[in-house]
């Protein structure tokens, strides 16, 4: 069953004639059949259908109509690998508008994927990053992507997309953690170890800490913990309840910090 691509219109938005959008419809259901056809092919490989290309791309492609390698880059999301595996779908969309004799690349002059990098790297300047990292940080936190995605659009592993993410950390850019995995029980599977021996607090044993977090925790969620437990909390109270109670106070956002928690003991202290 084919979903027609058109959604309902803010007035602010073009209308788009009924016409218009029953081509974008019956071309994007020509896709989605070549999609499959091309999936089916790359099956030795593993592919799942959405890997080559996801739904909202084949509604980009039917609105756009690309019919060249360059222009098809240009389509939001598609990479120069994801535009070699599009290919195929090129034909398609050829074919159907020489029978129908509609237009193809309504593209603007503007290069989209071009500006969009430059703005990105413009936008994260204040967080140090390099163009591959702001990037990747962009599509995660503003785009709201997901690691395994990002991953796929850019031809790179998941663990380099979790560094990526790592530096933008370090270089103080806000990041949604959760969404990137290191979710609370991961946090006190992490938090557990550094306190108790052998590492007893001390964030430079590096190397045995990750040892001795479980495998299936990422590395680079274990440099996520500790960047966050060496900005916000003093080694020294690591192993103070005040630190260990709330498992939030080892991270940002939380409603108590670690300092605080300090502050507090030592008026309490004067107090007494």
């Amino acid at each position: 069953m084919v979903h027609s691509p058109g959604k309902p219109h803010k007035s602010s938005e073009p209308v788009i004639s009924a016409q218009e959008q029953e081509t974008e419809t019956v071309l994007y259901g020509k896709l989605v059949e070549a999609r499959q056809k091309q999936a089916r092919k790359a099956s030795k490989m593993d592919v799942p259908p959405a890997i080559l290309a996801t739904n909202k791309i084949l509604l980009d492609m039917a609105k756009m109509r690309p019919t060249t390698f360059e222009n098809v880059k240009r389509i939001d999301g598609v990479s120069e690998g994801k535009a070699n595996m599009l290919t195929p779908l090129l034909e398609v969309i050829k074919d159907f508008c020489q029978i129908n004799s509609i237009q193809t690349d309504l593209f603007s002059r503007t290069k989209p994927q071009e500006e969009q990098r430059n703005s990105v790297v413009a936008k994260n300047e204040a967080c140090s990053l390099s163009q591959p990292m702001a990037i990747t940080y962009y599509l995660f936190q503003e785009k709201k992507m997901s690691l395994i995605s990002i991953a796929q659009e850019r031809a790179m592993p998941v663990t380099t997309v979790g560094m990526h993410l790592t530096q933008a950390l370090k270089a103080g850019c806000p990041l949604d953690m959760e969404r990137a995995g290191l979710t609370l029980e991961v946090q006190k599977i992490i938090a557990d170890v550094i306190r108790n021996p052998p590492i007893n607090s001390d964030i430079n044993e590096v190397k045995l800490i990750r040892k001795l977090v479980p495998e299936n925790i990422d590395t680079y969620l274990i440099h996520m913990a500790l960047e966050i437990l060496g900005k916000d909390c003093d080694n020294r109270l690591l192993d103070q309840l005040s630190c260990t109670s709330n498992r939030k106070r080892y991270f940002p956002n939380s409603e108590e910090s670690c300092s605080s928690s300090k502050r507090s003991r030592e008026e309490v202290g004067a107090n007494t």
